[in-house]
């Protein structure tokens, strides 16, 4: 007897807005009968940042939504790169017994997808890629410029944030997991609903319309009551571990290499996060990688991370 499917979505709902619900109801038009599972980012995501909202309503919106389960993706693998952080979701919603995953693209499909997976596992794409690596580039962006070395138009795709992270999904499946079934919906471009958009006008005047209309009213509530996160008091507590933390103890927490906890701990003399960042930013380390260094800092202090 046939087993229903089990759909499974890596997800950060942050917040859950119409774009997400819509990719609900495509999963639910497609598979009638199936049961679908999230494995969601907690109190903070990838970005290296606390979410807007805790964890409970936004998994409680999605559940609204038309997702039958929620599982916390622990921080340990939020606050990764973009490759890991893929490649462990992928890794977990297996192991949770999904059948299918299921994600956005902005425009490639299934095929191109794996296509392109496949030829980053021969011998050309890793030559391409160490030359890139020796050339200075942080890996995310030698894998990049990898690409774009063999098609520039390939390399316009990927540049689209939902088109990359696909990419980084069907890696893993096409390593490890031949049977694990991959659904793609596609972005509506013309209309496009972005979590950063939605968070910005919640920040600014306390509502979006960029939210399904339920949702709407729980989150002016939250944002009314002050259940939100305070990015500016966030920025401070980050600064503060900063300057509170030794050096002994910033080399102690396996997060700093090629001795960057020197050059962390001189610039968290500065008066603000933001200036910090900005004096430690180069080309090897990104915001993005900076800022989930000090989410990691906050989250575990002087207690060094499990091997």
């Amino acid at each position: 007897m046939k087993k229903n499917p089990v759909i499974g979505i890596t997800a950060e709902w942050n917040p859950f807005h119409s774009g997400h619900a819509v990719m609900i109801k495509e999963i639910r038009k497609s598979f009638p009968d199936a049961r679908i599972i999230s494995a969601m980012s907690g109190s903070f995501v990838q970005r290296g940042e606390p979410a807007i909202f805790d964890k409970w309503s936004r998994a409680s919106w999605s559940i609204s939504s038309g997702v039958d389960a929620v599982f916390e993706y622990p921080a340990l693998y939020v606050l990764q790169s973009a490759d890991s952080f893929s490649e462990n979701a992928v890794h977990l919603l297996h192991d949770l017994g999904c059948t299918h995953i299921a994600f956005s693209t902005e425009s490639l499909d299934k095929n191109q997808l794996f296509d392109i997976a496949r030829w980053m596992q021969t011998e050309d794409y890793t030559a391409r890629l160490h030359q890139e690596l020796k050339n200075g580039l942080p890996y995310s962006r030698a894998a990049s410029a990898a690409i774009n070395s063999f098609s520039n138009k390939l390399y316009q795709e990927l540049i689209k944030p939902n088109n990359l992270l696909g990419l980084r999904y069907v890696e893993t499946v096409s390593k490890y997991y031949p049977d694990l079934e991959v659904f793609i919906t596609h972005r509506d471009m013309e209309h496009n609903i972005s979590a950063s958009d939605a968070r910005a006008q919640l920040l600014e005047t306390g509502s979006s319309l960029l939210l399904p209309p339920n949702i709407q009213e729980e989150a002016e509530i939250l944002m009314q009551s002050g259940n939100y996160t305070d990015f500016n008091r966030y920025e401070d507590a980050c600064l503060f571990m900063s300057k509170a933390l030794g050096l002994s103890d910033l080399s102690d927490s396996g997060l700093f290499t090629e001795g960057l906890e020197n050059k962390w701990k001189k610039e968290a003399e500065k008066t603000t996060f933001p200036q910090m960042l900005s004096g430690i930013k180069s080309k090897r380390y990104l915001y993005s990688k900076l800022k989930r260094i000090s989410a990691s800092l906050l989250l575990s202090g002087t207690k060094k991370p499990s091997p």
